[in-house]
C-alpha cells in the first residue's frame, strides 16, 4: 500500500519543468505577436498622416479653385477654414505629429508634409497640373 500512495502523490498536481515549459511557451507566443502587433500600430500611424496630407491637398485644391488658379496667398489659416478635424501650420519645420505643414507656396507649386507617430514624414508637392505623393 506505500507504493500505491507515493505514486500518487507525484501523479497529482504540476512539476515546476512543466510550469517552467508553459512560461517559455508563453514566453515564445509574445514574442512573436508583439512585434505583429507593432508592425500594424505603426502602419495606423502612417495611415492617419498619409490622410491628412490628403486632406490637406484637396483643401489647396480648393484654395486653388477658388483663388482664380493661383496658390499665391495659401497658408494655414486659409486651409484651415476650408478643412475641419486637421491642425494645418506654416513652415517647414514639423514637430507636432499629425499637423499638416504647409511650405514652399508660390503661384503654381506648393508642399505639404506630415509627421507619423511612428516618425516617418511624409510629404506631397503640388503645381497646377499635378500633385506627387512622396509615400
Amino acid at each position: 500500500m506505500s507504493c500505491n500512495r507515493s505514486r500518487i502523490k507525484r501523479e497529482s498536481g504540476t512539476t515546476l519543468i512543466e510550469l517552467m515549459v508553459i512560461l517559455l511557451l508563453l514566453a515564445i507566443l509574445i514574442g512573436i505577436g508583439v512585434p505583429i502587433l507593432v508592425g500594424y500600430r505603426n502602419r495606423g500611424f502612417d495611415i492617419r498622416a498619409k490622410t491628412n496630407i490628403k486632406h490637406g491637398v484637396t483643401a489647396a485644391k480648393v484654395y486653388y479653385l477658388d483663388n482664380n488658379d493661383s496658390y499665391a496667398g495659401m497658408n494655414a489659416n486659409k486651409l484651415e477654414s476650408l478643412v475641419s478635424g486637421i491642425v494645418f501650420k506654416d513652415g517647414a519645420d514639423i514637430g507636432t505629429p499629425y499637423d499638416v505643414y504647409i511650405s514652399n507656396v508660390l503661384i503654381d507649386t506648393f508642399t505639404i508634409s506630415s509627421l507619423s507617430m511612428s516618425g516617418k514624414v511624409f510629404k506631397a508637392n503640388g503645381n497646377r497640373s499635378k500633385i506627387t505623393y512622396d509615400f
